[in-house]
């Protein structure tokens, strides 16, 4: 038997009705928008009703299974109206703005015995999957450098988390040039601050904005190790492993290579984004863990918090778990 479906949003949760649509296991049976020329469009390729009131969607097509891709201001509330109706719940992040919710949310899908999870689907890249493999080898993790977009560095987070594990303290370092302070002022997103995150495991990572990034490659990461570094760009930038192997000589080895042919951005991010719901998907039908529990996410909103404790304070700031 097919299991119901909903999509609510229209913009990045388009790749999720479409899966949905595609899915022999899925029974797409409506999308909830704001009645926009995007979402009628939408409710139209896909043949489905618009609703434009979550509640009147659960009345009339009682879903099983759920995607959320709003705003992280809005997601609770209609996170929580899926959740309490015994519906599975894949949420685009930042789920919530505070780390509480996302553990009530969390703690309301294991009550209701039903899964949620969110899309942090970068994890999911070729180059990432080689390079965590190619890292298991390599030695002790020592430390781990993320370069970011400014605007969605909460990504580089939960690559950190995934890499060295929880977050222990986090610095946050928010001084630019004095001559950009007006600028600073209007864009603030567009100005993020580095960040230095401390791990229980020891690891350090630095995340460090960088407002000029290659699509195909916004995401550098290095994971430096005591016999290797591996160096990564996400989307599509390919893996490769450097030793130093002395006297001047260095060893690369490639990982995961680049792809030969440019794909647009779109196609780039939303690649992996579909892999993530046909995984989750599988989870809901087969039965076993979700690619990002809403339990990862308590842990990057609580580290995101710190941040912002540590540029009010102006000294390190502790993690703290809901």
């Amino acid at each position: 038997m097919r299991l119901r479906a909903l999509a609510v949003g229209s913009g990045w949760g388009a790749h999720a009705a479409r899966v949905f649509a595609s899915d022999d296991r899925i029974q797409l049976c409506g999308l909830v928008g704001t009645g926009s020329d995007r979402s009628e469009a939408l409710a139209k390729e896909l043949n489905v009703p618009l609703f434009t009131e979550l509640s009147a969607a659960i009345a009339s097509v009682s879903p099983q299974v759920a995607s959320v891709a709003v705003h992280e201001t809005r997601n609770v509330m209609l996170v929580e109206q899926l959740l309490g109706r015994g519906c599975h719940v894949l949420c685009s992040h930042p789920v919530a703005t505070a780390a509480d919710d996302v553990a009530r949310l969390g703690a309301l899908a294991r009550s209701q015995q039903v899964l949620a999870a969110t899309d942090y689907s970068l994890r999911l890249c070729p180059a990432y999957a080689a390079a965590r493999d190619e890292l298991s080898r390599s030695g002790t993790l020592l430390r781990v450098t993320i370069e970011s977009p400014s605007r969605t560095m909460v990504i580089g987070i939960d690559m950190a988390l995934d890499l060295a594990g929880p977050a222990e303290r986090a610095f946050v370092a928010a001084r630019y040039p004095a001559e950009l302070k007006e600028r600073r002022s209007r864009h603030p997103k567009a100005f993020a601050p580095t960040v230095l995150i401390e791990h229980r495991s020891g690891v350090v990572t630095t995340i460090v904005p960088v407002p000029q990034a290659d699509p195909a490659q916004a995401y550098r990461v290095v994971l430096s190790s005591e016999r290797a570094s591996i160096r990564l760009a996400l989307p599509d930038g390919g893996a490769r492993r450097v030793q130093y192997l002395g006297k001047g000589e260095v060893q690369e080895r490639e990982l995961a290579p680049t792809d030969a042919v440019r794909r647009p951005p779109v196609e780039l991010y939303g690649a992996p984004m579909k892999t993530l719901v046909s995984k989750f998907v599988d989870a809901v039908v087969r039965g076993g863990g979700v690619h990002a529990p809403f339990d990862a996410e308590v842990s990057v909103r609580a580290t995101w918090e710190a941040f912002e404790r540590s540029v009010a304070e102006q000294r390190p700031a502790v993690v703290r778990a809901p």
